[in-house]
């Protein structure tokens, strides 16, 4: 009895222990549920695996290559666990150097997530690290090293959690597809390529943007604009990989399905630097699944799975035949694909290739659009209105015609008016026509079905809206029969600010709208609209609700669609005749159309209303009526929309898309029901900008790499956390947290789905929320591996816990600090012509540059300059330089001079690139003497054909002209100032 009551004892304190370990860990809301509620056993079985990470050798362009492997294997074996099980994972380092692996999206404590140094501690060589955690959530994951470019060299693969009760897709066939990127070629040379800005890579993808080819198809305009802007030549990625793998293999086959037969499939995007578009040629994909998390069913025909992305896809084997599942490159060059069936092959649809001239010009449009709108770093985030009571906009001044009023362009697609709450808007004063207001090219509003006699508006009902009743049509009234609306003062409302992280807002200036009247429009209710057909939502498509500047705040968010209705037929537009009896003095945040009809209004045409000339400075907002969550919620939706751009077809879709379905992020709905953060808590705000450099291949956050930043990023356990993501460069980026879910704001609402990766679009914002459950460090970066290598990373930091991994390795944290950001590339250029040799080496850093260059003939001639260069300003335009330079030459314009003359001077001044990529400096020596010079390199003549300009005071001149045959090597010839003509050839390394 003794022994037994123990065991009972011990038995309830390892649930405790168990429990405490993964406190907070729910994917839905951030609060955890209950074991019995989650459907996860309490104790499940140990499983365990070991890993052997060893060298290999592959074969998958003709030559043989040295790889990385886990358990000589690429990609790794595929870990399966069931929700509730005890991992045990064994990783045995066979490397020469440390190894790491991460588990990716997998909720764990923080020292078993894998970062070296960050939170795991380092696996060294000849090491065995075990990895022990409980598996409390289930989907599709993955895992892979975190260890310098290892990920590219193949330790990368596949995790399948399944869930302890049995969902829909259990049962089910199921293959699992890791797609990856692949080249004869280590990560370092790649890095070093990048940094050099070596175009070999745009020359395989034949997306060189040469002079000679824009002025031949008609795009000189364009690239002059694109040079002007010191842009680099458009893209939509930076490597060019001639093999991408399905599982592995360029092509798999899965010839045991039959006709008839449904197949999930677990697709994982394991690449190191490379989106895909996923087709399937048997039909529609059914997307049940992203990130590991389920959503509502979709079907789509196109998907576009970013780097580290994972989705669940049902697909059906139509009938007899071998069926194609392709994952086509993003930059359409190359594909992997898996074939299920028996029989004849049927392939997909082939994508047409980019035209690299149309990206440009899409290119330069968004850069100018962006400096028009003044959008820059913050891109106007906050558009100087208090959002929280809508302060800024009064429309006190609005009376007598509407006329002016333009709706012509605006996008109503996915565009919903769900729960907008009038309760405080007064309408019983002066009159306002409707008249003109044109609608005649509001996109997504569907006007084909119902004659403008007969049109519907199902659901908006306004019989109960004092001043605003139905009247029969008659003539419009002459503009000296309206009211003159009298102006009073309005006492201000106090507005609360997110926590931190604000940036000071000027205080909007007090408007005196028109006095309030007896009868107040109360109860507008149009959530039930009939007849709004709704396009079909696309990646970058986050369409905003805002109407003329006002944004429309929800009660929960923007609802689905399946919440949203219709308004089909909205041709019934004429209200030329309908009057409201005052001008509105509060606008309520939420507006409730409840009550509001409008039964059998016809032969009213509202196509010429328009816009344009609307007066709606300072509008005065109400009180905000909802919960500190609503008010959130809502907050992030409109900071996510109000910054969305119009979209780059270049870059978001394939080109010739027609009318294919292409999954995008505002089709993803929660399964599981509400995603909405706990009520009550505090919230924190913290504001990303994700910043960089493709001239030299510098990517950070907020400016600096991850090595430049003073503090990491603080959040306190317990509150809400909302993240706003500004990309402010010209690519996508892949954003991952680590040991982290969260809701990424999309148009579903209260059912936003949760995931752990999302990608971001160029200069585009995105929002996500999550309540922080956590301890300790946990890594954010982007999952391109280039871009976070160079720097494109942060850590979030809990208040009050303390990384133990970190100060037992404080030597290995330094080193992966250094990694993200400050480690130097070596690259040169060294031509050896007829004459002498020319060249340069370069040692380049994130905001440091060592270059050496020399000019040499055959005759004891020698120039030699040495500089440390700093680079100043954000873009890296600007900077400062110091050095020395020795000449000994005998030689002056191609003669050789009686007299061998030597000069030792110190140097030191500043250079800035000029639009067109002129590089400008002046400099002056230790003497006192000044030089001023200015160079343009690499000028693209044509695709393969470069030309090298140089001129200075010191009546110095040289011309080089480069012919590309292969990455490293290039025929070329110059003619210098003092040395003269020369031809030969030129490495480039």
């Amino acid at each position: 009895m003794k022994y037994s009551f123990l065991l009972v004892n011990l038995f309830f304190l390892s649930l405790t222990a168990l429990k405490a370990q993964h406190e907070g860990h729910n994917i839905n809301t951030g609060d955890r549920k209950s074991s019995q509620q989650r459907g996860v056993r309490r104790i499940g079985p140990i499983v365990e695996y070991h890993l052997y990470v060893n060298d290999t050798t592959v074969n998958y362009t003709g030559r043989k290559r040295k790889a990385l492997a886990i358990n000589s294997q690429i990609p790794a074996p595929t870990l399966r666990f069931t929700e509730g099980d005890s991992a045990v994972i064994h990783v045995h380092n066979k490397l020469k150097g440390e190894v790491s692996i991460h588990w990716h999206g997998v909720l764990l404590p923080n020292e078993e997530d894998g970062v070296h140094a960050l939170n795991t501690p380092p696996i060294h060589e000849g090491s065995t690290h075990t990895f022990r955690f409980r598996i409390i959530q289930n989907g599709t994951l993955w895992y892979h090293s975190h260890t310098g470019f290892q990920e590219q060299e193949g330790l990368y693969g596949p995790l399948v959690f399944y869930p302890a009760v049995p969902e829909r897709e259990s049962g089910k066939n199921e293959e699992v597809l890791q797609i990856s990127d692949w080249r004869d070629e280590s990560g370092k040379s790649v890095m070093r390529s990048l940094k050099r800005r070596n175009e070999w890579y745009a020359i395989q993808k034949k997306g060189v943007q040469s002079w000679g080819e824009a002025i031949v198809k008609g795009h000189f305009g364009d690239k002059v604009q694109m040079e002007w802007t010191r842009m680099p030549g458009a893209d939509v990625s930076d490597v060019y990989y001639p093999v991408h793998l399905m599982q592995g293999q360029p092509v798999q086959t899965f010839s045991k399905y039959k006709k008839g037969d449904s197949v999930l499939l677990r697709v994982v995007n394991g690449s190191a630097a490379t989106y895909y578009w996923l087709q399937y040629s048997g039909g529609k994909m059914r997307v049940v699944a992203s990130d590991g998390t389920n959503v509502k069913p979709v079907d789509v025909d196109k998907v576009l799975i970013a780097t580290a992305e994972t989705y669940g896809i049902m697909i059906k084997i139509p009938d007899d035949g071998q069926y194609e599942f392709r994952a086509t490159a993003q930059d359409i060059t190359t594909s992997a694909s898996a074939f299920f069936g028996s029989g004849p092959q049927v392939r997909a649809k082939d994508i047409p290739k980019l035209d690299y001239m149309v990206l440009m010009r899409e290119m330069n449009q968004m850069t100018w659009m962006m400096k028009g709108m003044g959008m820059k770093m913050k891109m106007g985030l906050y558009m100087k209105m208090n959002m929280d009571n809508m302060q800024g906009m009064n429309m006190s001044g609005m009376r007598g015609g509407m006329q002016g009023m333009d709706h012509g362009n605006m996008d109503m697609n996915d565009t919903n008016m769900n729960n907008m709450d009038h309760k405080g808007m007064d309408t019983t004063g002066a009159k306002i026509d409707m008249d003109h207001m044109d609608h005649g090219n509001m996109s997504g509003m569907d006007t084909t079905t119902q004659s403008r006699d007969t049109a519907d508006m199902n659901g908006m009902d306004h019989s109960n809206m004092p001043g605003m009743q139905k009247q029969p049509a008659k003539k419009k009234a002459p503009p000296s029969a309206t009211k003159k609306a009298t102006k009073a003062p309005v006492k201000k409302t106090a507005t609360k600010k997110p926590p931190i992280r604000i940036p000071t807002q000027k205080k909007p200036a007090v408007n005196k709208p028109a006095p309030k009247k007896k009868d107040a429009m109360e109860g507008m209710d149009h959530s039930k609209h009939g007849g709004m057909s709704y396009a079909p939502a696309k990646r970058w498509n986050l369409n905003p609700q805002v109407i003329s500047g006002l944004f429309l705040q929800h009660n929960d968010t923007v609802p689905n669609k399946e919440e949203q209705g219709s308004m089909q037929g909205h041709a019934m537009h004429n209200m030329g005749n309908m009057k409201m009896d005052t001008v509105p003095k509060k606008m309520e945040p939420v507006m409730n159309h409840q009550n509001m009809q409008m039964p059998a209004l016809k032969g009213n045409n509202m196509s010429g209303m328009q816009h344009g000339n609307m007066n709606m400075g300072g509008m005065q907002g109400g009180k905000q009526k909802s919960t500190i969550n609503q008010r959130d919620t809502s907050r992030s939706y409109m900071l996510q929309t109000m910054m969305t751009p119009m979209p780059m077809t270049g870059f978001d879709f394939p080109p010739g898309n027609g009318n294919d379905v292409v999954l995008g992020y505002d089709m993803l709905a929660s399964d599981s029901g509400s995603t909405t953060l706990p009520q009550g808590r505090p919230w924190r705000e913290i504001e990303i900008t994700l910043s960089g450099n493709m001239l030299r291949y510098v990517w950070s956050i907020n400016g600096k790499t991850l090595s430049q930043q003073d503090t990491k990023i603080m959040i306190r356990k317990g509150e809400n956390v909302r993240v706003i993501f500004t990309n402010a460069t010209m690519m996508e980026h892949p954003m991952h947290l680590h040991g982290h879910f969260f809701r990424v704001i999309n148009n579903q609402g209260a059912n936003a789905p949760m995931k752990h990766t999302f990608n971001i679009n160029a200069m585009h914002t995105q929002v996500i929320e999550f309540t922080a459950t956590e301890e300790k460090d946990w890594f954010l970066h982007c999952h391109t591996l280039y871009h976070m290598n160079s720097g494109m990373a942060t850590i979030f930091s809990y208040e009050g816990t303390v990384s133990q991994v970190q100060q037992a390795h404080p030597k290995e944290f330094r080193q992966f600090l250094r990694e993200h950001g400050s480690r130097y590339y070596p690259w040169s250029n060294a031509a050896f012509h007829s004459q002498g040799t020319f060249g340069t080496v370069v040692l380049s850093g994130a905001k440091l540059q060592l270059d050496q260059d020399w000019r040499w003939d055959y005759k004891k001639s020698y120039e030699l300059e040495t500089r440390l260069q700093y680079f100043l300003d954000k873009r890296q335009y600007f900077s400062a330089f110091a050095g020395f330079e020795y000449e000994r030459v005998n030689v002056k314009n191609g003669k050789i001079q009686p007299k061998m003359e030597q000069e030792k001077v110190a140097v030191a001044g500043l250079q800035y690139l000029l639009p067109f990529f002129i590089s400008v400096e002046g400099r002056v020596d230790h003497k006192g003497k000044f030089r001023f010079e200015a160079q343009r390199e690499d000028l693209p003549l044509t695709t393969r054909t470069r030309l090298d300009l140089r001129w200075n005071t010191d009546k110095e001149y040289g011309v080089e002209a480069r012919y590309i045959i292969a990455k490293y090597l290039a025929v070329s010839a110059n003619y210098d100032s003092d040395y003269g003509w020369g031809a030969g050839l030129s490495i480039v390394y």
